[in-house]
């Protein structure tokens, strides 16, 4: 039995992490990259900021650990998703990959959302129409660039664009596949109706394989450039909410997750197809077969924190931290919606934008940093209460990536949902998934949950304040009704 490596390709970095046959973690390497917002709601990146980093990380990883090439026997990978990239029959990329946080399909999807009632579109797919979908993307480019959806032999997502990269084989999995908004909820393939609405030739699709399922070995060029064995096999690997969710031990029906990165994931498992009425919640099939995964995955938390330390804060995390812990529970009524790149809770708006309500001259740092976990974990209130409604109510919710880092955020959201929330100890769950996913494909677990056994322990845990609980009651309140009394103004404001 050979090592395996699980790589984690994010919106802000490339993350790997390498386990030797039996599953001890040897190394670990990371390389950051950043997307580009070329205009207003566009999101792109260059995928050659991909190769660049899974090139040093591979590199850095072998020389932690001291093995050779021929060492390494599988690669799992987990990926943001949504985005989109047009590839020519010889191979080439032909734009920059447009990433889940790219709006600029908001048209097409106002005029497919005229030709189909919103419920079948959920009941068929798990999905709402929104831009935040592959097949949006694909619909503008065969609108806005005829000239390159034409010439494309394929559009993949950004993870299935790397196995394609690393192996020459066009493949997504189940849990990619639901993040087009064309996969059909009952028959496990691509929809015709769906992919009429979009008008796309459903050839430019890639095939649907398990994906804990081997794509293929390395190609010799690639191997060369990354410093491994072309025998090297690469598994087909997962949406990065699912795969985190793998990594995060999501494997029982009515358990509740929260991913804490970029994006926000929070997900409940459930062993039957089912819809959130409101359609707040997507559902799709997660990477273990025969579950279900009914999830909020595009919640701007991560992001807003992070741009809320780069343009306002403008200092370290440890400081917004350390500021928010001296504000008082509801930062003396300012509140912060976090529609940074349109909004997508307490229900989706395309036109969403991000709001300080209520900057009173007595309002200083502390309030402000304050203020942004907040309304962060007013969302995340919204999709708990969904999957409530769905009869996932687990007692306590388990929680990872980056975000559990601040115990002042940790906190919050355990008063603002009145919940138990149990951190991991490895907070980089996205990867270790991934991990897992090359282990399970070689052999070196017989299945997800022996995988999920050796690899879960769990961390701190945060028990909620119900004193803080009855009065963010309140300011919930506030914080929907903020919400519901801008969508006009959201609506007016694409006009200027």
């Amino acid at each position: 039995m050979k090592y395996f490596l699980g790589i984690d390709l994010g919106t802000q970095s490339m993350k790997g992490i390498l386990y030797d046959p039996d599953g001890n973690l040897v190394a670990h390497a990371s390389q950051g990259y950043l997307p580009d917002f070329p205009k207003p709601n566009w999101c792109e990146q260059d995928v050659n900021a991909w190769i660049d980093a899974l090139t040093n990380v591979i590199s850095e990883v072998k020389k932690i650990s001291g093995i050779n090439a021929i060492d390494i026997g599988c690669i799992g990978l987990a990926s943001q998703c949504g985005g989109i990239v047009p590839i020519s029959s010889d191979g080439v990329p032909l734009h920059k990959s447009l990433l889940w946080l790219d709006r600029r399909a908001e048209e097409q999807c106002d005029v497919i959302t005229h030709q189909i009632d919103p419920d079948e579109v959920y009941e068929l797919v798990g999905a709402p129409i929104s831009a935040s979908l592959a097949a949006a993307k694909i619909a503008w480019f065969r609108e806005r660039m005829p000239e390159i959806y034409d010439k494309a032999m394929t559009f993949l997502q950004p993870g299935e664009f790397m196995v394609y990269y690393l192996t020459g084989e066009i493949v997504t999995d189940y849990s990619h596949a639901g993040i087009y908004g064309l996969l059909d909820s009952t028959t496990l393939t691509w929809s015709k109706r769906m992919c009429d609405l979009f008008g796309i030739d459903m050839e430019k699709l890639p095939k649907i394989r398990p994906a804990a399922d081997v794509a293929g070995t390395l190609k010799p060029e690639v191997a060369e450039q990354l410093g491994l064995d072309r025998t090297t096999k690469v598994v087909v690997g997962g949406a990065d909410q699912s795969v985190a969710s793998l990594g995060s031990g999501l494997i029982t029906p009515g358990d509740i997750l929260n991913v804490m990165g970029t994006a926000e994931i929070i997900a409940g498992a459930s062993d039957h197809v089912d819809f959130d009425k409101i359609r707040l919640l997507r559902t799709h099939l997660h990477v273990i077969p025969g579950i279900w995964q009914i999830e909020q995955g595009a919640l701007i938390s991560g992001a807003a924190v992070r741009w809320y330390k780069d343009n306002l804060a403008r200092c370290g995390f440890d400081e917004i931290n350390a500021a928010a812990e001296k504000a008082p529970p509801g930062s003396n009524g300012l509140v912060f919606f976090s529609g940074l790149s349109g909004a997508t809770s307490p229900l989706p708006h395309g036109y969403g934008r991000g709001i300080f309500f209520g900057l009173t001259m007595s309002h200083d740092f502390s309030h402000l940093s304050r203020s942004v976990f907040e309304g962060c974990a007013y969302g995340f209130r919204d999709s708990i209460e969904s999957l409530e409604k769905m009869n996932m109510s687990s007692g306590e919710i388990i929680a990872s990536g980056g975000g559990i880092n601040s115990r002042i955020w940790m906190q919050i959201k355990a008063d603002m949902v009145g919940k138990r929330i149990k951190t991991l100890k490895n907070s980089d769950s996205t990867p270790l998934g991934a991990a897992m996913l090359a282990g399970i494909a070689q052999g070196n677990f017989a299945s997800y949950k022996e995988a999920c056994d050796k690899f879960i322990e769990f961390g701190d845990s945060y028990e909620p304040n119900p004193a803080n609980k009855q009065l963010y009651d309140d300011m919930y309140g506030f914080y929907r009704e903020l919400f519901f009394n801008s969508c006009k103004l959201f609506d007016r404001y694409r006009e200027l």
